[in-house]
């Protein structure tokens, strides 16, 4: 008996095929993933702006806050003249929209005050959002100044 050695061209299609199945089902769920990471990233970005304003206020003993550029960047800033302490913009696909609780004057989200308050005496909410998908994430600034991020679909 003559045994080659190797694999039949019948054995490489239905691996073939078996990849490609794998592929097609695993792809979607992939580019979901990475959508929500990026979802994620941004409204973490923001809760980070958020912080480092708090905690410039209470450092510095003046107010300071976080300044809404567009729906996809936003600064972190000190005092009356808005000094910019860090830049942040959202990853691409991602928008953000302040929900509730008035934007300030000089599109400030919100201003904290040197004891760590927030100036609004009402909650702030604002949205992170994905092109493409419903799901969300909801950032909330209780007038204490803590900040909370729940995850939802809409």
């Amino acid at each position: 008996m003559n045994h080659s050695k190797g694999f039949t061209l019948i054995e490489l299609m239905v691996v073939v095929g078996i990849i490609a199945i794998t592929m097609g089902v695993g792809m979607p769920s992939f580019q979901t993933a990475i959508a929500s990471n990026r979802l994620t990233a941004s409204a973490n970005d923001m809760v980070v702006a958020l912080q480092i304003a708090r905690s410039e206020s209470i450092k510095q003993m003046r107010t300071a806050g976080v300044m809404f550029n567009s729906s996809a960047s936003w600064d972190s800033v000190v005092g009356n003249a808005n000094v910019v302490v860090q830049k942040y913009t959202a990853a691409s696909g991602i928008t953000m929209t302040v929900t509730s609780g008035a934007v300030l004057a000089g599109a400030l989200i919100a201003q904290y005050r040197p004891d760590g308050r927030v100036v609004s005496n009402s909650d702030i909410t604002m949205e992170f959002t994905v092109t493409g998908s419903t799901e969300k994430r909801t950032l909330t600034i209780k007038p204490s100044g803590r900040v909370s991020v729940v995850s939802a679909s809409a």
